[in-house]
């Protein structure tokens, strides 16, 4: 069914302060009740266009999906007759995975990993399709403990489509991702030599081998015990 209310909805609870606003022209907003609010550009306004209809029955499919351990789904579309004005979701606190501490330690980078690879799975294997992931988007809170993806405005609920196959291509995704933030100097290391590393990474890439297995194997090669970190790793490359 998804949840939708008025541009009334939102002048009943209150802007309390504008966050920014995109060269695409969509501002974000910060709610009196604490919640952002994302105003969309003109671009995506008129639903009379097949393309931000479509948009906007994703959005509003993902509002059935709020409140997911992992990936911050909207909580309410904002729309009125033909037009889409925007939607509200929460308003995650966290550092962004580019901004990653080098003092992290491997094994609490582990626990949020595998917090990030259970949360995938299951998303996964209810339909939805990864899409517009960078280290930006992933946020990680660390005085919760816990890890989160904004930004869900171009996923992709694939009803008929072979779970496993939107698995593997959402894990991939992650993959990239992650290692890109991590160790972005892997594969011009001394290690990548090792026929068993490109192996592994082959397998990661695919979808097949979880960043978790993968960052395992890779200590063990490098012989870095797990409350090392990061700053450790990327010296021992």
């Amino acid at each position: 069914m998804g949840n939708i209310e008025t541009p009334k909805y939102i002048n009943n609870i209150g802007i309390k302060k504008e966050l920014l606003t995109t060269p695409l022209g969509n501002s974000f907003y910060i709610l009196n009740n604490g919640q952002k609010y994302k105003q969309f550009g003109e671009d995506y306004r008129n639903l009379n266009e097949p393309e931000n209809f479509s948009f906007f029955e994703s959005l509003k499919k993902q509002t059935e999906f709020y409140n997911h351990p992992l990936i911050s789904f909207p909580q309410t579309i904002i729309c009125d007759n033909n037009t889409l004005f925007g939607y509200i979701a929460d308003y995650e606190v966290g550092s962004p995975l580019s901004n990653l501490d080098i003092t992290t330690q491997i094994d609490y980078l582990l626990y949020l990993l595998e917090q990030l690879e259970n949360g995938i799975a299951d998303i996964s294997y209810k339909g939805w399709y990864i899409e517009d992931l960078h280290d930006d988007n992933i946020l990680i809170n660390n005085d919760q403990s816990i890890i989160r993806i904004i930004d869900s405005d171009f996923y992709e609920y694939k009803e008929h489509k072979d779970r496993l196959l939107i698995y593997r291509h959402n894990l991939k995704l992650v993959f990239n991702t992650i290692i890109n933030s991590i160790i972005p100097n892997l594969k011009i290391s001394n290690i990548w030599n090792d026929k068993e590393i490109k192996f592994y990474y082959k397998q990661s890439i695919e979808g097949i081998l979880k960043i978790s297995e993968f960052l395992k194997l890779l200590l063990l090669k490098l012989k870095i015990i797990s409350n090392e970190n990061i700053a450790t790793l990327r010296k021992s490359l």
